[in-house]
């Protein structure tokens, strides 16, 4: 029976970790909300606003494989309400990243401790990676989300063994294979570590196949179709998912680096170099004044006290599966399938990876902290991941399309016409560029996309000829990425020897740039 003074201190405890974690939930608040409908929409993000724009019978209908309605249908009413601005249509995604901060704390409470949970929320509060998927008009944060809520049924339904997180874990787990597909290999996971201790858990069978049944009849209306129809799986996955190519070795560890350190971009290596320099020299500089402080022999005996502070080690091992599982399937298995089959690895396909990777470092700061203070490791990470993330606000990342927008609108040189330039290297083209500008563009000029799998200047030409007939003044805008395609473009438009058309002027914004061209009579 626990005393009224030990029930009045946990008591305490308790209100203190409430505290805590609304500040770091204010902070991953702030830092979400702040400049989020400054930048233009990009082009994926354009995709998301005319998709929604759709009714629910059309998005269900769509068909996409690596986009399903799970995402959709909840956004649909969202921009009900808050319309289509940058500012709208973000707050979607930053509501479901908060959100996340917070299932991360659960989580991490209910596997490790409340100090486990607070610190892995609060890297994932900061963590520069997070903070952009939660800026963007897309799926990412969504899935993040209903994995977190997976996980954390997951956890409760072996822990507590009710039949409640049973049901929660498959409503969850249907929602975020409806987000994305790439939730099958959260599937995987759960389901290879419920077998693995399927000896602990095995008066839970019943309850856990009747589970997986019910998530497997829940998808097939819709996914079974589109894996196994007509066009096979491996057009299915070109056609939805993209021609895009096969991963290297390093981008698994990519991923996990991104998933927690800035990237910096056109900063340059230089301010890594620095920062990192700084951190660790936090680190070492902080370790050695607590150890001289201890004296070397208490240090040594602290340190090696850190790992009985680890309690059960077998009930430790089956949580730390876990997490590997949690952290390594989102990012192997789509690896290997690349590999092996079929190219369909994105770094931000593996975002629901994340969490795992920050419940493994919090634990490992929270036990280490007999030879390394918690402050020390805290600030260490801290140091390394701030820098980048002030470069984050301060850098425009997304093409200035709105910028770009205003200036051919307020030109006084007038153009006949807009000729749009496709991006990418996909075996299909398409004109979300033309609709991305033209949402910003307010001038009354005609547009044309060059459409089509433009492959060298011959029918780069043909293109262009069949855009511009009957126009002798036009304006052509290119994106400034750096694919095959747009570097032929530009080598095709900014060529002096193109005897048919004479530039007259040009204006280069973050991310695209305009052109204005004239026929030569």
């Amino acid at each position: 029976m626990m005393s009224k003074g030990s029930s009045s201190s946990v008591y305490e405890v308790q209100k203190f970790s409430w505290i805590w974690i609304v500040l770091v939930l204010m902070l991953g608040t702030l830092l979400r909300l702040y400049d989020l409908g400054t930048e233009s929409y990009w082009s994926d993000e354009m995709y998301t606003v005319y998709e929604v724009q759709q009714t629910i019978p059309q998005v269900i209908e769509s068909g996409r494989l690596d986009q399903p309605p799970g995402y959709y249908i909840p956004f649909h009413f969202w921009v009900q309400i808050f319309g289509l601005s940058e500012t709208g249509t973000r707050s979607f995604s930053t509501l479901a990243g908060v959100a996340s901060i917070f299932i991360l704390y659960l989580v991490g409470k209910e596997l490790f401790g409340r100090e486990v949970g607070l610190l892995s929320a609060f890297l994932m509060s900061i963590s520069e990676f997070q903070i952009y998927y939660s800026q963007t008009a897309r799926f990412y944060s969504l899935f993040e989300f209903t994995t977190l809520l997976s996980f954390l049924f997951f956890i409760l339904s072996l822990r507590r063994k009710q039949y409640l997180y049973f049901i929660l874990n498959g409503a969850a787990s249907i929602f975020m294979v409806y987000s994305n597909v790439f939730g099958l290999f959260v599937l995987a996971a759960q389901n290879l570590f419920f077998f693995l201790y399927w000896k602990k858990y095995k008066e839970m069978t019943v309850a856990w196949l009747a589970c997986q049944a019910l998530i497997v009849l829940a998808m097939a209306p819709y996914f079974y179709p589109l894996l196994f129809g007509a066009s096979g799986m491996e057009d299915a996955a070109v056609l939805n998912i993209g021609n895009i190519p096969p991963p290297s070795l390093l981008h698994p560890f990519y991923a996990m680096y991104r998933f927690l350190l800035p990237f910096r971009r056109e900063s340059g290596w230089d301010l890594v170099f620095v920062s990192y320099a700084i951190a660790g020299t936090l680190l070492l500089a902080g370790t050695w004044f607590y150890a001289s402080r201890q004296g070397k022999s208490s240090w040594i005996d602290s340190a090696r006290g850190s790992l009985s502070s680890l309690g059960d080690v077998t009930e430790l091992s089956e949580k730390l599966t876990l997490l590997g599982f949690w952290l390594l399937f989102p990012i192997l298995l789509p690896f290997i399938v690349s590999i092996l089959m079929i190219p369909i690895y994105k770094v931000y396909y593996t975002i629901n990876a994340a969490p795992a990777l920050y419940l493994l470092l919090a634990l490992i700061m929270v036990h280490a902290r007999k030879a390394v203070p918690l402050l020390v490791s805290l600030g260490t990470v801290t140091i390394m991941i701030v820098p980048g993330l002030v470069y984050f606000y301060v850098t425009d990342f997304n093409p200035q399309v709105r910028d770009a927008a205003k200036y051919v609108y307020e030109s006084p040189d007038s153009g006949d016409l807009i000729v749009y330039v496709p991006d990418g290297d996909f075996g299909f083209q398409n004109d979300i560029e033309q609709r991305l500008f033209e949402w910003y563009y307010e001038g009354a000029l005609p547009g044309c996309s060059m459409v089509g799998w433009l492959k060298d200047d011959v029918s780069i030409s043909g293109a262009l000829t069949q855009c511009i007939a009957g126009h002798d003044r036009f304006w052509v805008v290119i994106p400034d990425s750096q694919t095959e395609s747009s570097i032929r473009y530009k080598s095709f438009f900014l060529d002096p020897g193109q005897g048919a058309m004479q530039l007259i002027k040009e204006e280069k914004f973050i991310g695209l740039s305009t052109y204005l061209f004239e026929l030569k009579k």
